[in-house]
Formats: structure tokens, C-alpha cells, sequence
């Protein structure tokens, strides 16, 4: 399903009338704003379940930052190989984390495409995407999705294997004169001393260390001034 809800609702519809079983639904989303996209992936868990595809999976099998298809055309394809695209798909993926979806597939990978925000269409190395995408598969390795609380346009995901801890983040936002963001980063039930590793990625740098810590207690707290499309990873790693 790309467009209309109503395609989507009439076939459901079709499908439930007949007894036919779904495996799965895949359905597109391209937008700006993190409001309007996790509304569509609400919606449509919702309407799967309310007509009784319950075990069905909801696949977001293509999405990317659009502003606009006609005017912002262009300027869409600038932000999605560059750093506010990044901070775009860092938003998507920790809000997605949480919701009600199955499965997140960026559009896209393929080499010397205007839409591959994580390769350079003429040399192909690697852009601000790529190291969202590496980012967040660092946290996949743990294993375990952990409980995060958000602020105002600060969008976090966090992991754990028991015993290493990571998060991502980013300050979003798809006004481009939105102030920067001061911002507390809080952890604790911490078991063993840990080294804490932090990583920053904006327009000058790519995953670059910028600060390291040991931690000795349960809990830890470290603040952070937030320029707009700023992403952090942080590496919280136990010290034997």
C-alpha cells in the first residue's frame, strides 16, 4: 500500500470477506516529521488487528525523508545525502524501535541512486547515513531493546546484552532554524564499572570519539548541547 488509506482498508476488507490469511502487509511512507509517520504506523497496526489480521506482520518495506515531491523536490534529495537525513533515519529507527511495526526498510542501498543516503553516488564512500545504519546495528548486536524517555525533538534508542550498554540519539527537527538543544542523558542500574565511550556524527564528523569516562557507580549522567541533526552514539563497555 503507497497511497491512499482507502486502497488499503477496501482490500483488508476483501481479504477478511474471503478467509484468505495474510502473512504480512507491506506498505511505503515518505514525510518529513516524525508526527505524520509514526501516525501512519499506528494506523495501520490498527486496522490490521480491527479486521482480525492479528498475527499479521506490518512491513514498512520503503521510506525515506520527502519534503515535497514537486517544489522540495530538490531540496529533499540535498537532506537525504546529508547530515539532516541521517538524523532523519536515526528518528525513524528509535521511534520504530518501540511501535507496533515488524519490520523497517529504508529506500534505499542501490549504488548511484539520488535516494542512497549512505554511499556517494560518484565515489561511493560512505555518507552520514551509513553511520546511523552501523550505529544502530551496533545496538541490534545486544540483543535487548531498553526503555527510553524522550525529549522535545531528542529522539533515543538504547540496547543491552546484561552486561554492555548502548544508546543512539539525535536532535531532530525538520525546521532548519531550530535552536540547539541542551540536553541530560541519564542512566543507572549500572552493575559493573564501566567505561563510557561517545561518539558524535554532524556535518564535520563521522562517528568520531569526542569524550570518554569511567563510571563507578549505579548511576551516571552526562550532559550534552545539542546542535539540530546531531547524533550521538554512546558505548557503555563493563571494566574487568
Amino acid at each position: 500500500m503507497a497511497r491512499g488509506r482507502e486502497w488499503g482498508e477496501e482490500f483488508l476488507a476483501e481479504m477478511k470477506k474471503r478467509g484468505t490469511p495474510l502473512d504480512f502487509f507491506s506498505w511505503h511512507r515518505y514525510t518529513c516529521t516524525t508526527e505524520i509517520f509514526m501516525e501512519r504506523v499506528e494506523y495501520t497496526r490498527r486496522v490490521l488487528d480491527e479486521a482480525g489480521f492479528t498475527e499479521t506482520e506490518s512491513i514498512l518495506n520503503e521510506w525515506a525523508y520527502i519534503k515535497g515531491w514537486t517544489n522540495d523536490f530538490v531540496y529533499s534529495l540535498k537532506a537525504i545525502n546529508g547530515i539532516k537525513g541521517a538524523s532523519y533515519v536515526t528518528t525513524i529507527m528509535a521511534c520504530c524501535q518501540y511501535a507496533p511495526l515488524d519490520m523497517l526498510m529504508y529506500y534505499d542501498a542501490r549504488p548511484r541512486t539520488a535516494f542512497n543516503g549512505m554511499f556517494d553516488q560518484i565515489t561511493q564512500e560512505p555518507q552520514k547515513t551509513y553511520y546511523s545504519l552501523y550505529s544502530f546495528s551496533d545496538l541490534a548486536e545486544l540483543g535487548n531493546a531498553v526503555n527510553v524517555e524522550n525529549c522535545e525533538d531528542v529522539y533515543c534508542v538504547a540496547a543491552t546484552d546484561g552486561d554492555r550498554h548502548r544508546m543512539l540519539f539525535t536532535h531532530y527537527n525538520d525546521d532548519d532554524n531550530t535552536a540547539n538543544k541542551n540536553v541530560s542523558i541519564y542512566w543507572n542500574g549500572m552493575k559493573k564499572r564501566s567505561k563510557v565511550s561517545v561518539y558524535k556524527t554532524d556535518a564535520a564528523l563521522d562517528l568520531a570519539l569526542v569524550h570518554e569516562m569511567v563510571i563507578n557507580g549505579p548511576d551516571a549522567e552526562l550532559y550534552i548541547d545539542m546542535k539540530l541533526y546531531d547524533m550521538y552514539y554512546i558505548d557503555i563497555a563493563p571494566i574487568e
